[in-house]
């Protein structure tokens, strides 16, 4: 079964409930329905996995979500600087908290080392592996052959 099958169907149960009277369900099956407008050529499989994988992203801890825009951000300088803001805004971040994002993105962790510090290191692997990026990319420009 694909999505715009599913849609289809969604549809059809909402008429059947609204026309028992049932108006507040028939709308909430409506607006179900256009949730997977997007994905008419997509499996049900597919979709259950899509919206299992938003239930667990939504459910996961302050910290994972800020270690994975980390990750997401890759080398895009925009999308990093707007992690490392949200991590230093974020005032329900503990330190051990903290401390596990920056293991998570590669941080050899001192047990001493201030939440400031962290965040610097963090910053610190990012713009190492940028700068080894653009180097890399200047080597292939500059070699002749």
């Amino acid at each position: 079964m694909r999505g715009h099958s599913l849609r289809e169907l969604l549809h059809d149960i909402q008429s059947s409930i609204s026309a028992a009277g049932a108006v507040v369900q028939a709308k909430a099956l409506g607006q179900l329905a256009e949730a997977f407008k997007h994905s008419d050529e997509k499996s049900v499989d597919d979709i259950s996995a899509d919206i299992a994988s938003a239930i667990a992203d939504a459910n996961a801890p302050a910290w994972e979500k800020h270690a994975k825009a980390l990750k997401a951000s890759a080398l895009d300088e925009r999308l990093f600087l707007q992690a490392i803001a949200a991590i230093q805004n974020d005032k329900g971040l503990k330190k051990p908290q903290i401390v596990a994002i920056a293991k998570d993105y590669g941080v050899r962790v001192e047990a001493k080392a201030s939440v400031d510090r962290l965040v610097e290191q963090i910053k610190s692997i990012f713009y190492e592996q940028l700068y080894q990026r653009d180097a890399d990319a200047m080597a292939q420009r500059a070699t002749p052959w």
